[in-house]
């Protein structure tokens, strides 16, 4: 009897098994048709031979799309700080006979990528899990080439967007104004923003932004007498940021316009008397025009 019991457990094993990776596998096909996935890589850069890393690599649904993008001459480092989920990466690679992947056990506070070594990084609804951020995007930063790209997808439900960071993060889902003020503390630049990069399925939308290293010009204030104009992908440098009652000065005075870089919806909820709406995507393509009025751009985004 014994046997016969031992034969069935491991047969319902079996089976149980093979229905979650079919109900895998459904999921990924359905994944196909809304993630986006070929504009994340040509944002990241992911073409044969680069060398990515896939931060927060889960099960490894761009772990193994991102080995095929580079090749046999490129590599892509699989960070994740579980285990268990480093553990069915393994077996999936195997399985699949996939052999230009490291895998990597990161720590909360260190992705543990080789410095100096990687084109492109991908956080993809993972940066909100991330409580040591800061300290991650500065291992993130030290990893990247002076060129590399740094690209973050992340869901946010309407109905969440202004509610505190804390209670985001509750719901698995992060608003991009907190990771592009993350971004400018680390010293990075950024190079594009989508507030509605894909649309969810069920409901809800994911931003994309693409970042890099700051250059050095870019993080370090000029001095007043010798002052020039940034250029527009410096716009976030710390060097510009103004005191709300300087800003305000400036205003009232005439010599300043408001710029209001978030999205429709919001603007016309609230937003600065005599403010204008120019979403953060867009700022840098207004650039040239705005500065022909011959008064201070100042923008904010809550």
């Amino acid at each position: 009897m014994s046997r016969h019991i031992t034969r069935f457990t491991v047969h319902a094993a079996v089976c149980v098994a093979a229905v979650f990776v079919s109900i895998g596998a459904v999921q990924e096909r359905s994944r196909e048709t809304w993630q986006r996935v070929d504009d994340i890589f040509a944002a990241l850069g992911a073409t044969p031979g680069a060398t990515i890393a896939d931060v927060g690599a889960g099960n490894g649904y761009f772990t193994t799309r991102l080995a095929n993008a580079v090749g046999d001459t490129g590599v892509v480092h699989a960070v994740d700080v579980d285990a268990r989920s480093l553990s069915r990466l393994r077996s999936r690679l195997e399985a699949d006979a996939i052999r230009n992947v490291r895998v990597i056990e990161g720590a909360v506070d260190d992705p543990r990528l080789p410095e100096g070594a990687i084109d492109g990084a991908l956080i993809i609804n993972a940066y909100h899990e991330m409580d040591q951020h800061q300290a991650m995007l500065a291992g993130l930063k030290k990893a990247l080439k002076p060129a590399g790209k740094l690209v973050i997808v992340e869901p946010i439900s309407e109905p969440y967007r202004d509610v505190s960071r804390a209670e985001q993060t509750r719901r698995h889902e992060i608003a991009a104004h907190f990771v592009l003020e993350d971004l400018r503390q680390a010293g990075f630049r950024v190079l594009r923003f989508e507030e509605e990069f894909t649309r969810r399925p069920g409901g809800g939308t994911e931003w994309i932004i693409v970042a890099s290293p700051a250059r050095p010009s870019s993080t370090i204030a000029a001095p007043a007498a010798a002052a020039a104009p940034a250029a527009a992908e410096d716009w976030l440098s710390p060097a510009l940021r103004i005191d709300i009652d300087a800003a305000r000065r400036l205003f009232e005075d005439g010599k300043a316009v408001f710029i209001d870089v978030r999205n429709q919806e919001m603007f016309e909820e609230g937003r600065i008397a005599g403010a204008r709406l120019i979403p953060v995507s867009r700022i840098e393509e207004s650039a040239a025009a705005l500065a022909q009025s011959g008064r201070r751009i100042i923008a904010y985004c809550s």
